[in-house]
C-alpha cells in the first residue's frame, strides 16, 4: 500500500505540474507552438517505451476506434490549453477535472450499478465545479472575462471524459495502456504543424527558457503517466486513481503561489469539494 500512495501522490504532482507550465507556455507561446513542440517531444518518448514493448496486435475496427478517441482527446487537449491561456489556472484545473464525473455518468448509461458514493461524489463535483468557476475579482483592468475560459474548460471536461471512457472501456483491454498513449500523442505530433500551416502561425523556435517550458510538459506529462500506471500495477487501482486526482489541487496551488491568482469566493471549497467528489467516485 505504501508504494502505491507514493506513486499516486507522484504522479498528482507531476500531473500538476503539467498542467501549470503548459498554461504558462500556452500564454507566451501560443497554444498551437506549444503543441507542436510539446507533442512531438512526448511522442519521440512513447515511440520509444512502443518499441520496447512492442506493438499489440488487434483488428482494424480497434484501432479505427482508437484514432476517434484520440481525436476527441487532442480537441479536449486544445481546449484546455486555450482555456489556459486566457483563463485563471485556479478556476480552469478544478473544472476540467471533472471529467472523472463525466466518465460516472456514461457508465451509468451504460448500464453499471452505481454506489450511493458515487451518487454523492457526483453530486459533489457538480457543486464544486459551480464553486470553483464564481469569478473572483479582476486583478487588472485590462484581465479578460472568465466566462470564455471556464466554456472551454467545461468542453475539455466533456471532451476527456467520453475520450477516456471510450478508451478505458474498449480500447485499453485489447490495445494494453502504452499504445493509445503513444498514438495520441503521434496525432497531436502530426496534426499540430498542419494547423499551424493553414492558419499561418510560425513555428520559429522559441526562447530558451519558452522552449524549455514547452518540452517540459511533454516530459512531466509522461512522467506522470509512468508513475500513474506503476501504481495501477500494484493491484490499488481504485486508490491510485483517486490519488493522482490531486493533481488540479497542485495546479491550484502552483498558480497561487507563482502567479499570485486570486480564488474567488467560495473558490478553496469547490476545490475540495471537486477532489473530494472524484475520490470518491474511484470507490
Amino acid at each position: 500500500m505504501l508504494a502505491a500512495l507514493i506513486f499516486g501522490l507522484t504522479s498528482a504532482l507531476f500531473y500538476g505540474a503539467t498542467d501549470f507550465l503548459a498554461g504558462y507556455a500556452s500564454r507566451r507561446g501560443g497554444v498551437v507552438p506549444t503543441m507542436v513542440y510539446g507533442q512531438a517531444a512526448a511522442a519521440a518518448l512513447f515511440t520509444i517505451l512502443l518499441a520496447i514493448h512492442g506493438v499489440p496486435l488487434a483488428s482494424a475496427r480497434d484501432w479505427a476506434l482508437l484514432l476517434a478517441t484520440d481525436v476527441i482527446n487532442l480537441a479536449g487537449t486544445v481546449m484546455l490549453y486555450r482555456a489556459m491561456a486566457i483563463g485563471r489556472l485556479t478556476v480552469v484545473a478544478p473544472l476540467v477535472a471533472s471529467y472523472g464525473a463525466v466518465g460516472v455518468l456514461l457508465s451509468a448509461i451504460a448500464g453499471d450499478a452505481m454506489q450511493p458514493a458515487h451518487w454523492g461524489g457526483l453530486v459533489m463535483v457538480c457543486i464544486g465545479a459551480v464553486l470553483a468557476a464564481k469569478p473572483a475579482p479582476r486583478v487588472t483592468a485590462d484581465e479578460p472575462p472568465s466566462a470564455p475560459a471556464i466554456a472551454y474548460a467545461l468542453i475539455a471536461s466533456l471532451f476527456y471524459g467520453i475520450g477516456f471512457w471510450v478508451q478505458g472501456r474498449l480500447v485499453v483491454p485489447v490495445l494494453g495502456v502504452i499504445a493509445p498513449v503513444w498514438s495520441y500523442y503521434l496525432l497531436g505530433a502530426v496534426a499540430a504543424p498542419i494547423v499551424a500551416l493553414v492558419r499561418g502561425i510560425s513555428l520559429a523556435v522559441p526562447p530558451p527558457r519558452l522552449l524549455g517550458a514547452m518540452l517540459a510538459t511533454a516530459a512531466l506529462g509522461g512522467l506522470g503517466y509512468v508513475t500513474l500506471s506503476a501504481g495501477q500495477a500494484t493491484g490499488a487501482v481504485a486508490v491510485v486513481t483517486a490519488l493522482s486526482a490531486l493533481a488540479s489541487g497542485v495546479t491550484v496551488l502552483l498558480a497561487r503561489a507563482f502567479l499570485a491568482e486570486q480564488i474567488g469566493s467560495g473558490g478553496w471549497a469547490g476545490v475540495a469539494l471537486v477532489l473530494t467528489g472524484l475520490a470518491l467516485l474511484q470507490f
